[in-house]
């Protein structure tokens, strides 16, 4: 399925925070819930996006790992699945990405996609140069 800034527009997502202390915890409940009420609508293309949305605002930041400071919130090691991490997020959700960044309502998941656009482009830069 192609991710396309007109279905992100259309979703009219806005984060209204939760409580009065925000986060991108509640920015994730946020998404989560709007992607269900998307599917339940049968928009499924405007569903996925705010579920990709949602994986992206759910990673944990570790600002101490410069190499990955990224990482998934939880593992579960005896079923062998973790939630989503950086490894997750293709070359075609990256352009997406960066076609929306400008459009993004919320300083929190504007913030974390610009973050993200700025870890996984610099890393693909260097690996074309070595």
């Amino acid at each position: 399925m192609t991710l396309t800034k007109e279905d992100f527009i259309a979703c009219a997502w806005e984060y209204k925070a939760e409580n009065s202390r925000p986060s991108f915890m509640s920015v994730t409940h946020s998404l989560r819930q709007a992607a269900r009420e998307k599917e339940v609508q049968g928009n499924s293309p405007q569903s996925t996006i705010l579920q990709l949305l949602a994986n992206v605002c759910s990673m944990r930041m570790i600002p101490s790992c410069m190499n990955e400071p990224y990482k998934a919130l939880a593992i579960d090691y005896q079923n062998q699945c973790r939630s989503s991490n950086l490894d997750d997020i293709t070359t075609e959700q990256l352009v997406f990405f960066a076609d929306i960044v400008n459009e993004i309502p919320s300083i929190w998941l504007q913030s974390r996609v610009a973050d993200i656009l700025w870890i996984l482009l610099v890393r693909k830069i260097l690996t074309m140069l070595t």
